[in-house]
């Protein structure tokens, strides 16, 4: 039997603690921010029969078969966030059942460009049977001071487990109105047709579902102009043409 001596015992355990602590790449490297305190809210009530709000997430489309609530990611990276800005959180089920709102003090975005909200909800195992398409979370930037509004100025996109920004997805209550999704960019506008869902009561916080493919990479100089700046939902109710949704995502879409 070979002994090692006490300086290869401290390599060995240096070598492994590095590896256990190797530096995160890419979507790995995301900082998890706590709701601020006393400002987490949640209800669930069975049978609910009013319709939730127009706005009811934006998200990007995720791969996990199931919600993960100690994984709902925030993209930071549309937009120069300053040290004490405020994201507004709402998450609501599709069937009207659930919703929550917290708040949550960001961090200027040259310290992360993601980040990862864990809520503490009482209702997780419960939650956690559903879908990505069925739990959803809208998210907005506020200034310091100001009172969280779902209507802000700007927009974070958000997923349910690590970002992948190929599709971003606006879930609507629009009343079966008819819509199209639109990501104004840097050198034009791409635009998609938003799909109405059946109506069931499993739709009661949302009833259209709006996808966008999107082809630029932030990463990558001569694509990033197709990344979207602004989504807008056009929406018409037979002949009338209704008012424009806006959805921010940087300062130059504001």
């Amino acid at each position: 039997m070979t002994f090692k001596s006490a300086a290869q015992y401290t390599v060995l355990s240096l070598i492994t603690v590095c590896a256990q602590l190797a530096w995160p790449q890419g979507n790995d490297l995301a900082t998890t921010l706590l709701p601020d305190s006393q400002t987490f809210q949640e209800t669930y009530q069975k049978n609910v029969e009013v319709a939730g709000q127009l706005r009811a997430g934006l998200m990007y489309e995720s791969s996990l078969p199931r919600v993960d609530i100690t994984q709902l990611w925030m993209d930071l990276s549309f937009q120069s966030i300053n040290p004490g800005e405020r994201a507004c959180v709402r998450v609501a089920s599709r069937n009207g059942e659930f919703s929550a709102v917290w708040r949550i003090t960001l961090l200027a975005n040259d310290e992360t460009e993601q980040v990862i909200s864990n809520f503490p909800s009482k209702y997780q195992t419960l939650l956690e049977t559903l879908t990505p398409d069925e739990l959803v979370a809208i998210v907005s930037v506020v200034n310091p001071g100001e009172e969280c509004t779902l209507t802000g100025r700007r927009y974070l996109p958000t997923s349910w487990g690590k970002i992948n920004p190929q599709v971003m997805v606006a879930y609507l209550n629009a009343d079966s109105t008819e819509a199209v999704v639109a990501g104004r960019t840097p050198s034009g506008v791409i635009k998609e047709n938003c799909r109405t869902l059946p109506n069931t009561e499993d739709n009661i916080a949302f009833d259209t579902v709006c996808r966008l493919e999107l082809t630029g990479d932030p990463n990558d100089a001569e694509s990033a102009s197709h990344i979207p700046v602004e989504l807008v939902v056009l929406r018409k109710n037979f002949s009338t043409v209704m008012k424009k949704l806006r959805y921010p995502l940087s300062a130059e879409g504001g």
